[in-house]
């Protein structure tokens, strides 16, 4: 169990014994203390700062400061977070900032605590990532020259209040018939955004798909995609969590895939670069329609060498076609635990659309890693399909829009207007409007 103190001058000596590396001295401290190596007598910079030192049955395992940034009390800032080198990937770091963060919120009364990690430290940021800590974008990012480099610093924070992430899907729900959101709706929702509500969307579409049809909306946090398969900053295309496919699980899908006589989309990373590879001239009309929507897609990779149909690091599977032929194959995945295997007409059109993906790659678990991140207490959800009754399985609150399917509406807390009708944007200005006068 680790526990944590306040910091005694007799640590010195075991924590700067952590830092054997120049590099990571660096990521460390940025300088503040001195130039490496650093004494313990120089370490005692830290005294006129709140040091806390956190620990476990078997000694000291890890360091952090608190110091108030400005003259305001509600913000205090971690900095020097470091753990025992042998004690890392075990959660010692995670845990030991959340006791942090309970006396940051609950004994000293902060509204806010922050902190600032540089971009070369990916370990470090995905753990405070992990704590609930989100990145903010500053107009001038804070920058250190070390080692001949200049290292940026990303800046994060955390708040104290009962946050909740509003989450919708997109086709049916969101988009009207038009495969579009509504200029109200567009209008009301980054309204609402920039006022502080965390809004986002999950959907079976790429990234590239769902920006062209939400076109306009701002997305200020990560957007779910791909079914679950991906959570990426749609700003800037960085994906902060995937799920994948083993080759033992790839192999198979080609197999029974060649076996039915099924030719897919395939949805891949080759080379580094996101490829939707099909063969050409075997393409029937549910799939010409798919590319015709889709001209100009960097991501379209054509090929009629049947053996490049499955390369590089495929993540996704689609099939589109008639409901008799795909069935066979919605059989086989949907019983192997393996996969999520997924089976439905498409929205306003006669063809079906079989989708093979990894097992955790669904709209629930990614909502539920996206809270995580954001630190949110609550999920408030909207859908209209039967796939997404998993997503509203793990809300607090779920909502169908009037155009759902029945057995959505009998398992959603309630129903809204429909996707033509502005369902999702005016439920949420009605529902903040009542939060603002306490109604």
């Amino acid at each position: 169990m680790i526990r944590i103190r306040p910091y005694k001058v007799t640590d010195a000596d075991v924590i700067v014994s952590w830092c054997q590396e120049e590099k990571a001295f660096y990521q460390w401290t940025a300088g503040v203390l001195g130039n490496y190596p650093i004494t313990p007598k120089e370490f005692g910079f830290v005294e006129s700062l709140m040091p806390f030192t956190a620990f476990d049955d078997t000694g000291i395992v890890g360091f952090f400061t608190l110091r108030n940034p400005g003259d305001s009390l509600d913000e205090l800032r971690f900095g020097f977070v470091i753990v025992n080198p042998d004690k890392r990937g075990n959660g010692y770091g995670k845990a030991m900032l959340q006791l942090g963060l309970q006396f940051v919120f609950g004994l000293y009364g902060a509204k806010k605590a922050s902190l600032g990690v540089f971009e070369n430290n990916t370990a470090a940021y995905r753990c405070y990532q992990a704590v609930g800590f989100r990145e903010v974008i500053l107009d001038v990012a804070e920058t250190y020259h070390v080692l001949g480099e200049v290292w940026k610093c990303r800046e994060m924070v955390i708040e104290n209040r009962d946050k909740t992430l509003y989450v919708t899907d997109l086709d049916g729900t969101l988009l009207n018939k038009n495969d579009r959101i509504s200029p109200q709706s567009i209008r009301i929702i980054n309204d609402l955004a920039e006022q502080g509500m965390l809004f986002t969307y999950a959907t079976a579409r790429s990234l590239v798909s769902a920006l062209t049809v939400t076109e306009g909306l701002s997305t200020k946090i990560p957007v779910i995609v791909y079914n679950g398969a991906f959570i990426i900053q749609p700003s800037t295309g960085e994906i902060l969590s995937r799920e994948g496919f083993s080759r033992e699980e790839t192999d198979w899908v080609r197999t029974v895939l060649n076996r039915c006589q099924i030719s897919p989309l395939v949805y891949a990373f080759v080379d580094g670069v996101e490829k939707v590879t099909w063969m050409r001239n075997k393409e029937n009309d549910g799939i010409k329609r798919y590319l015709s929507m889709r001209k100009g897609d960097r991501r379209l990779n054509p090929i009629t060498d049947q053996d490049l149909l499955y390369q590089g690091d495929m993540f996704y599977f689609t099939c589109i076609g008639e409901e008799e032929e795909l069935k066979p194959i919605h059989d086989i995945f949907s019983k192997d635990s393996r996969y999520r295997c997924t089976i439905q007409q498409e929205l306003y059109r006669p063809e079906y659309w079989c989708e093979i993906m990894p097992a955790r790659a669904t709209k629930a678990y990614a909502i539920q890693k996206l809270q995580e991140m954001w630190g949110c207490k609550r999920v408030v959800s909207f859908g209209d399909a039967i796939n997404d009754l998993p997503m509203f399985g793990i809300s607090d609150e779920a909502y169908a829009v009037e155009n759902a399917v029945e057995a959505l509406k009998v398992a959603a807390t309630g129903i809204i207007g429909s996707n033509e009708k502005d369902g999702v944007a005016l439920w949420l200005q009605e529902r903040l409007r009542n939060r603002e006068t306490g109604d």
